[in-house]
């Protein structure tokens, strides 16, 4: 005995079409809009920090404390360092002749 059924596929209506497609953009949106907001404020930041900086060549015997010093000595040499590393993305020592950029006072 062979059983065979007369049933049409399942369709989606037009609201269900609307639903699923609203669902989809609703996670597509909340994936890449902090990925976007995280990418422009980055941006923001670097050209401020471009608008904002000088540039120095490294001497030999430089350090990053005399650096900070010199260039900003009313300021605490601490906060200075760690600007000019931020700015650099300095993690290691200076390197004689390498330029960085410096916070403008």
């Amino acid at each position: 005995m062979t059983i065979t059924s007369n049933t049409a596929p399942m369709r989606l209506t037009r609201r269900g079409r609307r639903l699923l497609t609203a669902i989809s953009l609703a996670i597509v949106l909340s994936v890449s809009l902090p990925a976007l907001v995280n990418m422009a404020g980055a941006s923001n930041t670097s050209m401020g920090n471009q608008q904002l900086t000088n540039w120095v060549t490294v001497q030999s015997g430089d350090t990053l404390w005399e650096i900070a010093r010199s260039i900003s000595p009313d300021r605490d040499p601490r906060e200075v360092v760690w600007e000019i590393k931020q700015i650099n993305a300095l993690s290691d020592g200076l390197i004689t002749g390498e330029r960085i950029r410096i916070p403008v006072n």
